[in-house]
């Protein structure tokens, strides 16, 4: 393909590679991709063993309708944002439980993380959960309580659209994983099986991470030195 800069700067076809890599590749270097199971993989993703400075620090939820064998689990996922404007899983929940064990456990889980170093860390500022079925009956109880301050996040578009929205951060590095916690495999084979026809077993993992990298950096994007 025939490069004209007089046409397309240089500098804006670099910057569309990083929004958008499957249209550039498709557009620009006549490779299209397919949209099927290799849409996340997992060398995209950067694994830290101490985090840096979390600057803002918030939970987001996916909670399960059902919890029979072949439905989706329940989950929270813990993130903060680093001083290097980098996005890091601190911690993670998962399993399939009933509504009065649902809260048990959201509540517990706010609780272990309550607590912080001002040096290193910031306050935990918010608990998101998908708002529909069990998770709206969720975030009812949570503010009756009134202790955790808890906000329903509405779904206007489906799960693809809004994978795409951010996957150019997942695969410049900025979405980081610890590198040493039981779940990581579990975590990392999900977002590898996810396809465009929604034939993967299960998304649960990958949807609080969509509202988290949706959130805490899409909303504030900066690519200042990421290229």
């Amino acid at each position: 393909m025939t490069y004209w800069p007089y046409k397309e700067p240089l500098g804006d076809l670099c910057a569309l590679e990083q929004a958008d890599r499957y249209v550039f590749t498709s557009q620009y270097q006549q490779q299209p991709r397919a949209l099927g199971g290799d849409l996340i993989k997992g060398e995209w993703f950067a694994y830290y063993e101490t985090p840096p400075r979390i600057r803002l620090r918030k939970m987001y939820a996916d909670t399960a309708q059902k919890t029979a064998e072949h439905n989706d689990y329940s989950v929270f996922e813990l993130w903060g944002l680093g001083e290097d404007n980098r996005l890091y899983l601190l911690d993670l929940i998962r399993g399939k439980w009933l509504a009065p064990e649902l809260k048990r456990r959201a509540i517990a889980f706010w609780n272990s993380h309550k607590a912080y170093d001002h040096k290193t860390g910031a306050p935990l500022a918010q608990l998101l959960v998908e708002d529909k079925s069990s998770g709206t009956g969720l975030i009812q109880d949570i503010q009756a309580d009134g202790h955790i301050p808890v906000k329903g996040i509405p779904r206007g578009t489906d799960r693809l659209t809004r994978i795409m929205g951010v996957l150019a951060y997942i695969e410049s590095g900025r979405i980081v994983l610890p590198k040493n916690t039981p779940w990581l495999s579990d975590f990392i084979a999900e977002c590898e099986a996810f396809t465009a026809n929604n034939t993967h077993a299960h998304d649960d993992q990958i949807d609080p991470m969509i509202d988290a990298i949706t959130d805490l950096l899409a909303r504030n994007s900066d690519w200042s030195g990421w290229t």
